[in-house]
């Protein structure tokens, strides 16, 4: 699959199995055994910085947008996967020393690396409360695309999903019945995948999937917002807000009573 390197979630890519339950928060001044965190996105195979988790040690030293990361510890970083194993390879706790370019600048900026937090955890922690990062995708029934900036002044119901995830079935129903019943209150629903639009299509119509589909290729989005398996749901405010989160199969009625107060 064709996914940007996100060093958020550390290994080779996001997973498309459900995250593991939760396991309790660690304190970042003790070390500890688990994979190393450092929160940062870059373009595919490329050293460029697309996204900074935010409370993420990479945020807390100061890493921007739009840099470049050059070395680690004085060893030179030629792609993506060069920092991701790099990382993976670091002890929580440690520190790393990361040359960089800003604006074609030389900086070194020194990160503590601390222990990758549980994939549900950290999609909640780096997207509730905050801005929603703002996305464009294909439309599925090949009308214009779908873009965020353009749905604001509703509240949207992102679900990211795939044909081949059994557990997803579960949701089609109400997804269904929401479009039905809230599509007119302000409710506009994305559900994104990034298989073949053909594909999707077919099923989508076996299925009887009303409300809209959008297709996301490169797993652009779904990387965006961290996604580590599918279920995913995620609300968003009128005024562009994540306030809801969920990773796996989850009640209905904990769904819709996420979302229906904000259509008010």
């Amino acid at each position: 699959m064709r996914m940007l390197a996100l060093l958020a979630l550390l290994g080779c890519g996001p997973s498309k199995s459900v995250a593991p339950p939760p396991q309790p928060q660690p304190q970042p001044t003790v070390v500890h055994d688990g994979p190393a965190f450092l929160g940062l996105r870059f373009d595919p195979g490329t050293t460029h910085v697309v996204q900074v988790v935010e409370g993420s040690p990479a945020a807390a030293a100061g890493i921007k947008v739009d840099d470049e990361i050059a070395s680690l510890d004085g060893v030179t970083m030629e792609s993506s996967q060069e920092i991701v194993k790099t990382v993976a390879a670091a002890k929580p706790g440690s520190r790393i020393a990361i040359e960089l370019t800003r604006a074609g600048a030389p900086l070194t900026l020194t990160v503590k690396l601390v222990e990758r937090p549980p994939d549900d955890r950290l999609i909640k922690q780096t997207l509730v409360g905050r801005p929603a990062p703002a996305f464009a995708a294909t439309a599925l029934d090949g009308s214009a695309g779908v873009a965020l900036a353009d749905l604001r002044g509703q509240v949207v119901l992102v679900d990211f999903w795939a044909t081949w995830c059994g557990p997803c079935t579960t949701q089609y129903a109400h997804l269904n019945h929401w479009h039905q019943q809230y599509a007119s209150k302000g409710l506009h629903i994305v559900a994104l995948s990034d298989e073949e639009p053909s594909l999707v299509r077919d099923y989508a119509a076996a299925e009887q999937l009303a409300y809209p589909i959008a297709i996301d290729p490169e797993d652009r989005i779904r990387a965006a917002y961290l996604v580590p398996g599918m279920p995913t749901t995620v609300v968003i405010d009128k005024t562009g807000v994540v306030r809801y989160v969920s990773v796996g199969v989850t009640a209905p009625a904990e769904i819709e009573a996420a979302f229906a107060p904000l259509l008010k």
